[in-house]
């Protein structure tokens, strides 16, 4: 499923507080929690969990002629593959990220200084997200 891990790991991470908040106030600790939000390292994976669902649901339809696979582990490591797309144009690996703003190309430099390009996304540069996946082998 998609989201699943990151649905798991804010699950985690609420139960987690929780526990402590109860041990270290054992009287208050209900009221603590009722009237306390979580972290916003919390509540991220929480936000990442719903844009992957979001994003997986996205991908499903588009399925045929290939495959989708979500959220898959990668052996020997806690990191995970969002999203694993595999069709007759290749394998594809999309990882959800919530950016503000359009994509878009910058090329700067030229006659007398190299020419560099970025890769923008709203006002955030994104250029290592991009040769990352643009440089790596076929």
């Amino acid at each position: 499923m998609a989201g699943s891990s990151a649905r798991r790991e804010h699950e985690r991470r609420v139960a987690k507080r929780e526990e402590r908040i109860r041990q270290k106030h054992p009287r208050l600790g209900g009221l603590i929690l009722a009237v306390s939000d979580d972290p916003q390292t919390t509540k991220a994976w929480a936000t990442g969990a719903v844009g992957e669902e979001r994003l997986g649901r996205r991908l499903d339809p588009r399925r045929p002629p290939g495959r989708v696979l979500h959220d898959r582990g990668i052996p020997g490591s806690r990191a995970n593959l969002d999203h694993l797309v595999v069709c007759p144009t290749g394998v594809y690996v999309v990882d959800a990220k919530r950016y503000q703003g359009r994509p878009h190309r910058v090329v700067e430099g030229g006659l007398f200084t190299p020419r560099t390009e970025k890769l923008l996304v709203g006002r955030r540069d994104c250029t290592k997200l991009w040769m990352a996946a643009s440089s790596r082998p076929a």
